[in-house]
């Protein structure tokens, strides 16, 4: 696919309605055909990200990962030498559940990130993940101390390429 972002109007003629239609099964409706965003992260989607979700991918179906899923995704061992068969619920559920062209918003662990968009986009699916700005502020405290707070503000959802 290669796009890098969704707000072009390269990105809105990259994933049509009229593809997911043309497949064998002519009697599909559009309704039938709604987009469909996957999510596989380890923390829950913010307001932001949901506004997000709607506004740039046409009020797409969120579909979580099931919790056996998850549970695999947010624990991975870090002494584990290979990741390929630790990962086998997760590559096992994308290729189950999600379908060509299906969006699957996916971060976490580097390597495991790496490995499973590869396979993501070897299955004909869009992988993206979220870009944030970093607000970071410091208050002076009585004692002599400083607080440190950073939050962190979506800005938008990227494709891998």
């Amino acid at each position: 696919m290669g796009f890098t972002d969704f707000h072009g109007d390269e990105r809105k003629e990259g994933i049509r309605m009229e593809s997911v239609l043309s497949g064998d099964n002519a009697c599909e409706t559009a309704a039938e055909a709604k987009k469909r965003f996957f999510v596989l992260v380890s923390h829950s989607l913010t307001v932001e990200q949901r506004r997000d979700i709607r506004d740039s991918f046409d009020n797409a179906e969120i579909i979580h990962a099931p919790p056996e899923v998850l549970n695999c995704w947010s624990d991975i061992p870090p002494d584990l030498e290979r990741l390929d068969d630790f990962l086998l619920p997760v590559i096992r559920w994308m290729e189950s559940e999600c379908r060509p062209e299906d969006i699957l918003f996916i971060q976490g662990e580097h390597g495991a990130t790496v490995y499973c968009v590869q396979r993501a986009q070897s299955l004909g699916l869009v992988p993206v993940y979220a870009t944030s700005k970093r607000v970071l502020t410091e208050k002076r405290l009585e004692n002599g101390r400083v607080e440190t707070t950073r939050e962190f503000c979506h800005v938008r959802f990227r494709f891998y390429v």
